[in-house]
């Protein structure tokens, strides 16, 4: 089971006011998202908003959350990324995005990690929920027990993966203060977001992060697509000294989803202290 007792409570409540706060910035865009944020990591300085705390279906990007958690557990040394987990049937058999595994078959919780972050494996994501909680329902409790803990006060998470589930709901907002949270407790996490590609059962799966070698700094993060949420995207990106993260969702197309955060990423790096500016850039 997760143990929360490491969470600074003060850190974190002061992360999502501070989030909260934000949004008196003036930030008029009219990218073409439901919601969209950018933050300057190394200054924490919000670069520009549009609808970021409207409650939206997470998708994929509830992977993210999961992937925090499993993350939690092998720094802990309550799990390892050597640990061999064997696929049940109700894993394998997982609709929607897959990495492709069999049922009974053994895959190290590295490569189930892989797989649900470059393929956005729902079954994968099963089978990584099972091995660190025991079961599905014991880990979405701890989803939820997290997600709270963080201050992401307008998050409900019914599943590891995303798929559709009733009242499952997030917010742009909600979303940046995990990834900034996972960002910074566990860097080395981006080495599982730089992939490009997977190899398993005989596929090659390209990564669905297509900003990957294309647009110069990124390395991360998650994408998601479910019809009510549309296209998602928490993605982030270094140029020298600066990092930037953001997250868009509600793009009618995965390219637009696409042009969009390269945008944000475009602007935010050439106006990194001025949100005025930003905005003004992305109108």
């Amino acid at each position: 089971m997760i143990n929360l007792f490491f969470v600074r409570p003060l850190a974190f409540v002061f992360l999502g006011f501070w989030l909260i706060a934000a949004s008196a910035l003036p930030a008029h865009a009219v990218l073409p998202v439901r919601s969209a944020i950018l933050i300057n990591v190394n200054t924490g300085k919000v670069l520009y908003e549009k609808n970021a705390s409207t409650p939206i279906p997470p998708a994929s990007l509830t992977k993210l959350m999961t992937m925090y958690l499993a993350m939690t557990e092998v720094n802990a040394k309550r799990a390892s990324f050597n640990d061999t987990c064997r696929i049940s049937p109700a894993a394998a058999n997982t609709g929607g995005s897959s990495m492709h595994l069999s049922p009974n078959e053994k895959v190290t919780l590295q490569k189930l990690l892989t797989g649900m972050i470059v393929a956005s494996g729902n079954d994968a994501a099963r089978a990584v929920a099972a091995h660190i909680s025991g079961s599905e329902k014991n880990f979405v409790r701890s989803m939820n027990r997290t997600a709270r803990a963080l201050g992401m006060r307008n998050t409900l998470f019914k599943n590891p993966t995303g798929l559709p589930a009733k009242g499952q709901m997030t917010t742009a907002r909600d979303m940046l203060i995990l990834a900034r949270v996972y960002l910074r407790r566990y860097p080395r996490a981006l080495t599982f977001h730089q992939v490009r590609s997977i190899e398993h059962g005989g596929r090659c799966i390209l990564s669905t992060n297509k900003l990957l070698g294309r647009v110069p700094g990124v390395d991360g993060l998650k994408t998601g697509y479910t019809a009510a949420s549309g296209y998602n995207l928490i993605f982030t990106a270094q140029r020298g000294k600066t990092r930037l993260l953001g997250v868009v969702m509600g793009g009618r197309t995965s390219a637009q989803r696409d042009r969009s955060a390269q945008k944000m990423l475009e602007a935010g790096f050439k106006y990194s202290q001025n949100a005025t500016r930003v905005a003004r850039a992305l109108r």
